[in-house]
């Protein structure tokens, strides 16, 4: 039976991109996560409160914002196994796909989740 996924309020910055919120949402109720970080690239770091407070208004988590630096948007954060409590997920935001021959690059945000 597929999930049903409640409605709610867009917030500015899915207007700009395609961050796959309610992917995001509900992986996280999935997993009951209870403490989700999120990393961002540069560009997006200025949003990071305003999904953040999204998260957690919209399900049981809390979030860690990971402002620290790292090597390029795919590197996991430095330390991020010694963070207590334990994050459940880290969830990165403005990956793209690796160009292959032949292949168009993603025209689209991506979301990359990984158990810490």
């Amino acid at each position: 039976m597929a999930q049903e996924v409640k409605a709610r309020k867009k917030i500015s910055i899915e207007s700009e991109y395609e961050l796959e919120l309610d992917k995001v949402l509900s992986m996280i109720e999935e997993e009951q996560a209870k403490l989700v970080c999120i990393q961002f690239p540069r560009g997006l770091a200025a949003k990071a409160t305003e999904i953040a407070d999204l998260i957690e208004k919209e399900t049981k988590a809390k979030c860690l914002i990971w402002v620290g630096p790292t090597f390029g948007a795919c590197d996991l954060p430095i330390g991020i196994d010694r963070v207590e409590p334990k994050v459940d997920l880290l969830i990165h935001f403005g990956h793209a796909k690796w160009k292959y021959k032949d292949d168009k690059a993603a025209t689209s945000s991506e979301i990359s989740v990984h158990e810490v």
